[in-house]
C-alpha cells in the first residue's frame, strides 16, 4: 500500500536558514532553503507524519474500506466514497485502489488540500479522485454541486494518532 508523496513548491532564489532535527545523529542542524520556502506546506506535512507511518492503523482503514466496497458490490451497488478531512489523500487513494466508482475528498485547510492534490496526482489518481477544498458542511450535492449524488461510503479520520488532537476534543464536546 505504499504511495508517493511530495508537496514541495519551491523555486530557486536566495536561501534562508531553517533549523531541523536530524533523527540519525540526534542533533539539530541548519538547512539552507529557498527564500520562497513554503512554510504552510511544511506545517501541513509534519502534522500528518505520525498517521502516515502508522502501518497497523492504515491497514485497518484499508481492510474496512475493502469490506465496505465488497458489500456494496455484492448487492450490485456502485460505490460512491466521501472522504471528509482527506489530509494527504491516503484514504481516498485506498478507495481508488480498491475500485470505488466515484471518490470525493474534501479538505478545508487549503495548504493541506494543495498537498493532497499533488500527492493524488503523483500517485496517478487525479482522474479518479475529486478534491474539494472546503468544509464538508459547505458541500453541495446535485448535478451542479460538489458531488453529483450522495455517498454510500463515508470515510473520515478526524482524530490524529494522539486521539484528542485535531478537532476531536471540540467535536466530542459538541456532541456530548
Amino acid at each position: 500500500m505504499p504511495f508517493k508523496a511530495d508537496c514541495s513548491s519551491r523555486k530557486e532564489n536566495s536561501k534562508v536558514f531553517l533549523q531541523q532535527f536530524n533523527a540519525t545523529t540526534g542533533k539539530t542542524e541548519w538547512q539552507l532553503e529557498d527564500e520562497s520556502y513554503d512554510y504552510h506546506q511544511e506545517i501541513a506535512r509534519s502534522a500528518y507524519a505520525d498517521m502516515l507511518h502508522d502501518k497497523e492503523r492504515n491497514q485497518k482503514y484499508y481492510d474496512a474500506l475493502r469490506i465496505a466496497i465488497c458489500r456494496l458490490r455484492t448487492v450490485g451497488s456502485s460505490v460512491h466514497v466521501l472522504d471528509i478531512g482527506t489530509g494527504t489523500g491516503l484514504l481516498s487513494m485506498m478507495a481508488a485502489k480498491l475500485g470505488a466508482d466515484e471518490i470525493t475528498a474534501c479538505e478545508a485547510f487549503h495548504p493541506m488540500a494543495d498537498c493532497a492534490r499533488k500527492v493524488i496526482d503523483l500517485n496517478g489518481f487525479s482522474d479518479r479522485i475529486r478534491l474539494i477544498s472546503k468544509r464538508s458542511t459547505e458541500m453541495i450535492v446535485g448535478l451542479q454541486g460538489d458531488m453529483q449524488q450522495r455517498a454510500n461510503v463515508l470515510v473520515t479520520e478526524v482524530f490524529d494518532t494522539e486521539l484528542i488532537g485535531e478537532i476531536g476534543r471540540a467535536s466530542c464536546r459538541e456532541r456530548v
